[in-house]
């Protein structure tokens, strides 16, 4: 059995680049915590993002699917 928490963010970054700057550091307090395990930071961009064209079987297709909501 897994855990899934999910997460409502705001931030007043202005840009990308400091907006990717801010989940950096979240990734990385979450780094220090005990978590067994603490996934890479994913990008996508453009027809990335289109779960509906990715197979079932994609790593990343549920993520996109919650991402949508």
């Amino acid at each position: 059995m897994g855990l899934t928490i999910h997460y409502d963010l705001r931030s007043s970054s202005r840009t990308n680049e400091e907006a990717w700057q801010l989940v950096e550091q979240l990734r990385q307090r979450a780094l220090d915590l005990p978590f067994r395990f603490v996934g890479d930071l994913l990008d996508l961009k453009g027809a990335e993002c289109e779960y509906d064209k990715r197979e079932r079987t994609d790593r990343h297709r549920w993520l996109l699917i919650q991402a949508n909501q």
